[in-house]
């Protein structure tokens, strides 16, 4: 962890709610309307995050049908939520093991 930061592209808000949303699915796959429902954010600002999250590398988006999205959570993006998990985790220590 770079000393004192997080992962700005997990740590903000919505992105944080869609990829924790995502850990939780099945098969870390969720449809964009189950997505909608699970975070409570816009069409709009959720597409943005997605684009955000996928320009990233940690989530695909898979169009499954005409009126279904499906979007995925990645190897890449697994990694770097359990990185991100561990760099909270070492803030809260008390002793500053590493």
């Amino acid at each position: 962890m770079s000393e004192g930061f997080l992962d700005p592209l997990i740590h903000e808000r919505a992105r944080l709610l869609i990829l924790t949303g995502l850990l939780q699915a099945e098969n870390g796959r969720l449809s964009f309307s189950k997505l909608k429902e699970l975070t409570g954010l816009s069409s709009g600002n959720l597409w943005v995050q997605i684009k955000r999250l996928e320009e990233g590398g940690y989530l695909s988006v898979e169009a499954v049908s005409p009126r279904l999205t499906e979007i995925l959570l990645t190897e890449k993006g697994m990694n770097a939520l359990d990185k991100y998990f561990q760099d909270i985790q070492r803030l809260f220590r008390k002793d500053g093991t590493q």
